[in-house]
């Protein structure tokens, strides 16, 4: 089940055959302080994984559709990890720092990750 996580909400496409073809989980970020327009994470399904978009308003600003920091097209395992991640880069974009992703913030996000080696 896709849309558990609290403080989100989900937003699902039924296909004409009345099943799920596509299910978005959101979650709000913090209004910039420079704009009205808020940030905000949305995960998105990709082959047998997941990724995030942050939105910037109406606009995309960050597509993600693997685990940043790691080698390889390797997704994440589970859309709260990919929503943790996303979430993270809206923090950092909120309060003006660099919103790369370390090896060190997915250990600290207890994010999922196959014994990969890391960009360094």
């Amino acid at each position: 089940y896709c849309c558990a996580p609290v403080e989100s909400y989900c937003a699902i496409d039924i296909s004409n055959s009345g099943s799920i073809s596509n299910c978005r989980l959101f979650r709000s970020g913090q209004k910039n302080n420079n704009t009205s327009k808020q940030l905000k994470t949305e995960t998105i399904a990709v082959g047998d994984g997941y990724g995030y978009q942050v939105w910037y308003g109406e606009d995309v600003l960050i597509r993600q559709e693997n685990i940043p920091g790691l080698q390889g097209h390797v997704t994440f395992q589970n859309v709260n990890d990919a929503l943790r991640v996303g979430d993270l880069i809206v923090y950092r974009l909120n309060h003006g720092k660099n919103p790369e992703i370390t090896l060190k913030d997915l250990e600290n996000l207890e994010v999922t990750t196959p014994n990969l080696v890391a960009n360094q």
